[in-house]
């Protein structure tokens, strides 16, 4: 078991990092389309707030996790013994 650990642990990691990093991507807030009446007179636009927290911390899990993914593939690839 610990074998299995220690071989496949750092390729579990990386795929954990993707996961996670995808479900803080599809925390943004919805947003509302459509209007139910005319807006008001005022100079003021509403921008709503599509860069939040957990983009960052979702692009970054996202980064992580294909670094580990990517340095394990290429490790295993490295490692390799020519038959």
């Amino acid at each position: 078991m610990v074998g299995v650990i220690r071989k496949y642990g750092i390729l579990a990691l990386g795929v954990v990092a993707l996961t996670g990093g995808g479900f803080l991507l599809n925390l943004q807030p919805a947003a509302s389309f459509g209007w139910t009446a005319y807006a008001p007179l005022s100079d003021t636009t509403f921008v709503p707030p599509f860069v939040t927290p957990s983009l960052y911390l979702g692009v970054g899990f996202i980064l992580i996790g294909l670094a580990l993914t990517a340095g394990w593939i290429g490790f295993a690839l490295g490692r390799r013994r020519r038959a």
